[in-house]
């Protein structure tokens, strides 16, 4: 039987393309932002593909954690603690209902920061248009993370461009309008599950 071909350096352009694509769709949600009774709001950014960015900040303006969600991987920050990725876990309960959330036991963190996420969303929050605060914000810590862990990106295990193809032909209807609640990654059940079966079979 013929082995696939392995990702290549152009696949990862390809990929990276795509990200930015997503990326200069994010807008912020003009959702209830208000203060909770800790003095800390939540803001809302959501993008194509179920895309999204949830920030934590108190009332002095700090932003407490972020979680970052796109294509089923997850980027999680909290503040005096070091960024994690993770991966949406699939929950075959969840799967008919299409305006639900996964909440935080859905998400996977892996043992050790995943290169490849990281990567991806340095790129992806680059490219979130104006210099959004709240997307700069988080691209600090991801490249700092990024830094420590002394990635190569010539030496970065690749996605196969077909995982990032099927995930853009998955109808991008606009995201039910709902309220970010504590513990939320982006993106319904129903794209995460679908993402987590082609990643996997995809990328080992």
């Amino acid at each position: 039987m013929t082995e696939p071909a392995k990702p290549t350096a152009d696949a990862f352009s390809g990929n990276l393309a795509q990200l930015a694509e997503v990326a200069q769709s994010f807008r912020r949600i003009k959702s209830k932002e208000e203060y909770d009774k800790q003095g800390v709001r939540a803001i809302w950014h959501s993008g194509r593909l179920r895309s999204e960015l949830l920030s934590w900040e108190t009332r002095e303006n700090v932003i407490v954690r972020q979680e970052l969600s796109f294509f089923g991987h997850v980027i999680d920050y909290r503040q005096n603690h070091p960024v994690r990725t993770g991966r949406v876990a699939s929950d075959p309960s969840a799967a008919d209902d299409s305006t639900s959330r996964p909440d935080g036991s859905l998400v996977t963190f892996d043992p050790t920061l995943d290169k490849r996420t990281l990567e991806y969303a340095s790129h992806l929050l680059k490219y979130v248009p104006d210099r959004d605060y709240y997307a700069q914000h988080l691209l600090k810590h991801v490249n700092e993370a990024i830094a420590k862990a002394g990635i190569d990106r010539s030496r970065t295990q690749v996605s196969d461009p077909e995982v990032f193809n099927r995930l853009a032909a998955l109808a991008d209807k606009p995201a039910p309008k709902r309220t970010p609640k504590a513990l939320l990654v982006g993106g319904a059940v129903v794209v995460a599950l679908v993402a987590g079966i082609v990643l996997w079979k995809l990328l080992g």
